[in-house]
């Protein structure tokens, strides 16, 4: 099955994501509960405003 060009840069995106390197001063506990995947995420993997949280990886995520 081939892949559109728009999917590679979107998987591409997502791994560069999962590989970066840690900031080591943020408290890498859960701070959050991604609303989409149900996935808890620390400080620097989501944004967190008004109670509602969502992890990097489903704010890029087309069908959300």
């Amino acid at each position: 099955m081939a892949f559109s060009e728009e999917e590679k840069q979107g998987w591409l995106a997502r791994k560069r994501r999962r590989e970066r390197p840690r900031p080591f001063f943020f408290d890498q506990r859960p701070v959050g509960v991604c609303i989409h995947c149900q996935a808890p995420f620390g400080m620097a993997d989501g944004t967190v405003i008004g109670g509602v949280a969502v992890c990097d990886d489903c704010e890029e995520c087309p069908d959300f």
